[in-house]
């Protein structure tokens, strides 16, 4: 049996080829020390794959303002260490129902009792927030 971050590995490549990590092993080792991972299976075969953060306000504040965030390792390790009241998903990658995805991720990330949960559009174009503790939207 394959272990399951090179699975991951293989389903993130396979299902989003414009991800940008310099090859298969750097992938492997991002989905290893990532602590948030999420993984659902349908008959045996990953079905969907979600990796969020729990990051800190300020934290928060750059990914907000910059949707290139991902693209800086450091600043990346840096929200995979932290412990902070703020879930944002990172990437959150399925085979089917879209509905489906978000109430698994969304109960796997309530978990943490988050203040905030926040995601980009699959276009990296728009940034959505949602207090999480009083399901009201927050202004962006």
């Amino acid at each position: 049996m394959m272990p399951l971050a090179e699975e991951v590995a293989d389903f993130i490549i396979e299902n989003y080829p414009e991800l940008s990590f310099a090859d298969h092993g750097g992938l492997v080792d991002f989905i290893e020390n990532t602590n948030h991972l999420h993984v659902e299976r349908n008959d045996g075969k990953i079905v969907m794959v979600a990796i969020y953060f729990m990051v800190n306000d300020e934290a928060l504040v750059r990914i907000a303002s910059d949707n290139r965030y991902q693209e800086c390792p450091a600043f990346l390790v840096d929200c995979m260490n932290q412990k902070g009241d703020n879930a944002h998903v990172y990437m959150a990658i399925h085979k089917g129902d879209v509905a489906s995805m978000v109430r698994t991720v969304r109960s796997a990330i309530i978990y943490h009792k988050p203040k905030t949960l926040s995601w980009y559009s699959p276009d990296m174009a728009r940034f959505h927030i949602k207090n999480v503790r009083r399901n009201v939207c927050l202004p962006q």
